[in-house]
């Protein structure tokens, strides 16, 4: 099936704003991930969750606001 431009360019754009908001839930969640397994190991509970959690949460953020800028 092909597209005309504007419905090509329209799922493009779909496509990347979904990419966007994916970033931002994987960030988060491998900060989760991390924690948990840095409070496994190290018995530093809640601690190292919070952290990662964070972290991740912050890093997606960011990478969220700036792959914003660009659309």
């Amino acid at each position: 099936m092909k597209l005309d431009k504007e419905t090509g360019g329209l799922l493009r754009e779909l496509v990347r704003l979904s990419a966007i908001g994916l970033e931002l839930v994987i960030s988060i969640v491998i900060g989760l991930v991390l924690g948990l397994l840095v409070d496994k190991k190290f018995g530093t509970s809640p601690w190292g969750m919070m952290a990662f959690l964070f972290l991740g949460s912050w890093l997606g953020s960011e990478r969220y606001l700036k792959r914003l800028g660009e659309v």
